[in-house]
């Protein structure tokens, strides 16, 4: 197995924001599993708030499969 690690901030100053923020992350959750290769996706946040307050891993049956996601089309367009 293989990993794809990534790392961003996602909005705290605004609660407001977080129902449409949440909107779009469940989207990329579904698109992120659509790679090829994808076998699972996990999210982690910090929680002393430090930047980046985000750390995924999106995991894949192997490093070949991990390579080509992580210069593909598919990925850019998401990230």
């Amino acid at each position: 197995m293989a990993s794809l690690m990534l790392q961003y901030d996602r909005p705290t100053e605004h609660t407001r924001n977080w129902a449409d923020y949440n909107g779009r992350v469940r989207d990329w959750i579904a698109r992120l599993l659509q790679t090829p290769g994808a076998v699972s996706f996990m999210a982690y946040r910090t929680v002393n708030g430090a930047s980046p307050n985000t750390i995924t891993m999106l995991d894949f049956r192997t490093l070949d499969d991990a390579r080509q996601a992580a210069s593909s089309n598919h990925l850019k367009t998401i990230l």
